[in-house]
């Protein structure tokens, strides 16, 4: 199951691969910024949620549904804890209803991409 430790992990791997030049645009899009009420901060670009698998999972869908989001990183996607965001399988995972997943946005394939889902049972 995902915790804060592991999403901490996360963030800091994407903070590497963004800064080390791998990215496939060619510079850092993962940046901090200090947050306007001076409470530490915060991620700038990279857009990752989290959010609970609605129904099973399957390895064979090629895109799956997630509600409950959560922004980690950047602007929520959703208004409310009912608004779902589709989300493309292209590990072939599989999942039971209500697993954890985190999520990246794919800007040059414009989708929500999963990195990360709790294993089945």
């Amino acid at each position: 199951m995902l915790d804060d430790q592991t999403t901490r992990r996360i963030l800091a791997m994407l903070a590497w691969y963004e800064s080390s030049g791998m990215a496939e645009t060619g510079g850092p899009m993962f940046r901090m910024r200090r947050r306007e009420d001076g409470g530490g901060m915060v991620a700038g670009g990279v857009k990752i949620i989290h959010g609970r698998l609605k129904g099973a999972l399957d390895s064979g869908d090629g895109t799956f549904t997630i509600d409950n989001v959560v922004a980690i990183s950047g602007k929520s996607p959703v208004d409310g804890p009912t608004d779902t965001v589709e989300v493309a399988n292209s590990h072939s995972w599989d999942g039971d209803d209500g697993a954890r997943v985190v999520a990246i946005w794919c800007k040059e394939d414009d989708e929500w991409q999963a990195i990360q889902i709790t294993c089945p049972a």
